[in-house]
């Protein structure tokens, strides 16, 4: 599927934010007090987008030290195969 290339993708914090823009309104915005010209945050309902499937993007902290309880539900890779 198309979804597949992303999948593989390793995330990290910066390309999480850019993966993020535009996903939640702004809170600051709805208040009248947004005055960042890059604000991350949608500042109309057109500009809110559907937040991407991050699951199985990053390796499972609690697989990797023995202790997952989640198993197949979790939303983490127990491998670089799941990645």
């Amino acid at each position: 599927s198309d979804l597949e290339p992303a999948r593989s993708m390793r995330v990290n914090p910066e390309s999480t934010q850019v993966l993020l823009a535009k996903t939640r309104m702004c809170k600051p915005f709805l208040a009248g007090r947004c005055s960042n010209p890059a604000c991350t945050f949608a500042h109309s309902a057109e500009e809110i987008r559907a937040a991407p499937d991050l699951a199985k993007t990053s390796l499972c902290p609690q697989f990797q030290a023995g202790q997952c309880r989640a198993g197949a539900q979790c939303r983490y890779a127990h491998g670089p195969q799941e990645l």
